[in-house]
């Protein structure tokens, strides 16, 4: 039995109308779209421009700095910051917990935990060199960290 696609194509006259309506549309879009680059151009007036980076700039100014701008970091601390909370003043090693050991650049939780570990097993840190006992730190690491680090006798001192 043959296929009429011919019965297919009846349309009544809305449908007819819809249809050409809807082919307008779709032409004025793609011509829309493609001539947009010649009358819709951005404003490229320099004097203007001039004027919205000089506002720009006057706002940057005004703006007040954040904590972590002023707090002053030593140049390791500034060439290796990938940490987002800068280092207290003085930690205090002998009590320090394992989230405040994890803000020091090079201290993981691993190596956190393996710090309070040796603490609570061989007692308190006295010098910062013992630190080669629990990771791997380089001695311009020790050095920067030197600063930071206090060392004292009593676990109880907060």
């Amino acid at each position: 039995m043959p296929v009429n696609f011919s019965s297919f194509l009846h349309y009544t006259r809305t449908e007819r109308i819809g249809l050409v309506v809807l082919s307008v549309v779709l032409v004025g879009l793609i011509a829309v779209k493609a001539t947009m680059g010649i009358w819709a151009k951005p404003n490229t007036n320099p004097e203007k421009e001039k004027q919205l980076i000089e506002k720009w700039t006057t706002y940057q100014q005004s703006k007040p700095t954040t904590i972590a701008a002023q707090t002053e970091r030593s140049p390791y601390e500034k060439e290796n910051s990938s940490y987002s909370t800068p280092l207290p003043h003085q930690l205090n090693i002998n009590t320090a917990d394992t989230a405040t050991l994890m803000r020091i650049r090079g201290v993981g939780k691993v190596t956190a935990e393996r710090i309070i570990y040796r603490r609570n097993r061989k007692g308190v840190f006295t010098d910062i060199a013992q630190l080669h006992e629990v990771g791997n730190f380089s001695e311009e690491h020790l050095k920067m960290l030197s600063t930071h680090i206090v060392f004292t006798d009593s676990l109880a001192t907060h």
